[in-house]
């Protein structure tokens, strides 16, 4: 698993009560508090995940403008998506220079090589 050997034993897991994530907490000895998500409150007014459900919910209107991704580039959408959420409010010079400057930073799977090397299927 991804996070196997990362969470410390002072992490607290801040869930829905969906069984996986208490399993989960369970398995990796943390600290699991379960929301009623419904009820659109917090526990104790400390623990909530509205931060988590409205990055999610600007995400998912982002992803719209696309008409549907394909989940192999995900990864890459939700990267782009990171970066524009996060910059949104600078200079346009200034995220210009962070796009050119992150872009460099993503490996890329495909070269000149493998795009030329690609049989492409003409219809007759």
């Amino acid at each position: 698993m991804v996070l196997d050997g990362t969470l410390d034993e002072v992490t607290v897991l801040c869930s829905d009560a969906h069984g996986t994530w208490k399993a989960f907490a369970k398995n990796e000895v943390i600290t699991h508090v379960a929301l009623n998500a419904s009820k659109k409150r917090s526990v104790s007014n400390i623990y909530h995940i509205q931060n988590v459900n409205g990055f999610h919910g600007r995400f998912k209107r982002w992803l719209e403008r696309f008409n549907g991704v394909s989940s192999k580039f995900l990864n890459n959408y939700l990267a782009w998506f990171c970066f524009l959420d996060a910059h949104g409010r600078e200079p346009t010079a200034s995220r210009r220079d962070g796009i050119l400057v992150n872009s460099c930073m993503v490996p890329a799977s495909e070269t000149y090589r493998t795009i030329r090397n690609t049989s492409f299927a003409f219809p007759s």
